[in-house]
C-alpha cells in the first residue's frame, strides 16, 4: 500500500470476512482420515458447498494432542454448523475418545 501510495482502507473495502467453526474431537487413535469410513467425502461434499461462495474446509489431526481439528470458513455459519456436526459425528464413531 505505501508503494501504491494508497491507504490501507481501501484495501479493507475489498475484504470480507467470513464466519468461522473451529471444532475439535478428542481421538483414542490418528487413524488415516482416508481410512475412516465416509469421513473424506463428507469433507468433500462440504468443500463443495461452501467453495461456491469462497468458503474453505481444513481437516487435520494435532501434532501435539490426541484431537482431530475441523476448521470452516463460509458465508452462512447454519451451513457451517450443519457440516462441521456431521464430520465431527462421523469422527467420533469411529475412533472418537
Amino acid at each position: 500500500m505505501k508503494t501504491r501510495g494508497a491507504a490501507l482502507s481501501k484495501m479493507s473495502a475489498c475484504w470480507t470476512r467470513f464466519p468461522q467453526v473451529v471444532t475439535n474431537v478428542r481421538v483414542r487413535e490418528k487413524t488415516p482420515f482416508e481410512q475412516l469410513d465416509g469421513v473424506l467425502r463428507l469433507v468433500a461434499e462440504a468443500e463443495t458447498e461452501v467453495k461456491r461462495d469462497g468458503g474453505r474446509v481444513l481437516l487435520r489431526y494435532s501434532g501435539t494432542e490426541p484431537k482431530a481439528r475441523l476448521l470452516m470458513e463460509g458465508r452462512d455459519a447454519a451451513v457451517l454448523q450443519l457440516w462441521s456436526g456431521r464430520i465431527c459425528d462421523a469422527i467420533k464413531k469411529q475412533v472418537g475418545a
